[in-house]
């Protein structure tokens, strides 16, 4: 090749790479910094910035294991060494669905940095997640055992709670987060229908009708029992207050009904209808998708009643407890 076709081919791969060149090869410039930040600190604060309280919990724990194995170590002096060796050491401290939950979270800060220009490689791309058994199918209730768990509470708010849960496919966010201004009448599909706008995973907004034998128990809540001078006196709650309240006079959430408190409403209704398993509140969301598709729901509305984004997510309920199989139609 002539020295000045050498220099123009040269000339022409800078300008393509938007780099330099250093004899033959050709090094790209390094990508601006979008995120604005300065430290590692005000990165993860972008990070989780528009994450669930809870997720932030838990994203932070995740990462604060990480940062002490590597000392505190800056991330972008952060290589795939330090990686493989930190999935060594919860290897043998944690169960596999564990490991995977902590390293997915430093995957993903990771590729969040390398994506907004904070770090130039993505070193977190080349490891990948311990393989685990897939459980749900150990995690989905029959539908004699969901109506035992739902019937099971003393009182009315707690069995409407679970009702809610399992009717509208709710999570426990939502369902807390829920104020009378979010419920709404649906006449028009039938008799005593409802209809809750719901708030939760992700920050969208999404829709769950619920059937009039569970909004009745809902309305039921509305009518509020308050002790004063003279004795008990009963009000209806005003439309910013919560549908499911709270008995702890101060719980700084408004009145609102806890998430740790779901749990034990849950774990305590489990114990009283005489289930021994450990259940929590995403079984019975389960459950509906699992009972749903059994009465022959159309997938698609099993989905979109969900607000999953993804058919692959709803088929994994499903597929956890199927209908049908080759095995039964084998004349054994």
């Amino acid at each position: 090749m002539s020295v000045a076709r050498d220099a123009a081919t040269t000339e022409l791969l800078t300008e393509r790479s938007g780099g330099l060149v250093d004899g033959p090869s050709v090094r790209p410039a390094p990508m601006p910094n979008f995120s604005g930040a300065k430290t590692d600190e005000r990165l993860v604060e972008l990070w989780l910035a528009r994450r669930a309280p809870s997720t932030r919990r838990k994203y932070a724990e995740d990462l604060a294991k990480f940062r002490d194995f590597t000392e505190n170590e800056p991330l972008a002096a952060v290589t795939l060494s330090d990686l493989y060796d930190f999935a060594g050491f919860i290897s043998v401290l944690m169960a596999p669905s564990s490991q995977g939950r902590v390293l997915a979270t430093i995957k993903s800060l990771l590729s969040f940095a390398n994506k907004v220009g904070y770090l130039p490689f993505n070193v977190g791309a080349a490891v990948e997640l311990p393989k685990i058994k897939d459980t749900l199918s150990e995690r989905i209730l029959t539908e004699a055992e969901a109506h035992r768990l739902m019937n099971a509470p003393r009182n009315a708010r707690d069995r409407a709670l679970l009702s809610v849960l399992y009717a509208g496919a709710l999570r426990r966010e939502e369902a807390v987060r829920l104020k009378w201004r979010d419920l709404k009448d649906r006449d028009d599909l039938g008799g005593g229908v409802g209809q809750a706008t719901l708030f939760g995973k992700g920050s969208k907004t999404g829709i769950a009708l619920l059937p009039a034998s569970v909004y009745s128990q809902v309305l039921a809540l509305r009518k509020v029992s308050e002790g004063t001078a003279d004795g008990k006196a009963e009000r209806y709650a005003a439309e910013d207050e919560p549908v499911f309240r709270s008995r702890k006079r101060r719980n700084g959430l408004g009145g609102h009904l806890e998430v740790s408190q779901v749990n034990r409403i849950v774990a305590k209704a489990a114990k009283d209808a005489g289930m021994d398993r450990p259940i929590s509140p995403h079984w019975l969301r389960h459950a509906h998708a699992s009972h749903a598709h059994a009465r022959k729901t159309d997938l698609a509305l099993i989905r979109d009643t969900l607000r999953h984004s993804s058919i692959a997510t709803t088929g994994r309920y499903l597929h956890a407890r199927p209908n049908d199989s080759s095995a039964l139609h084998l004349g054994l």
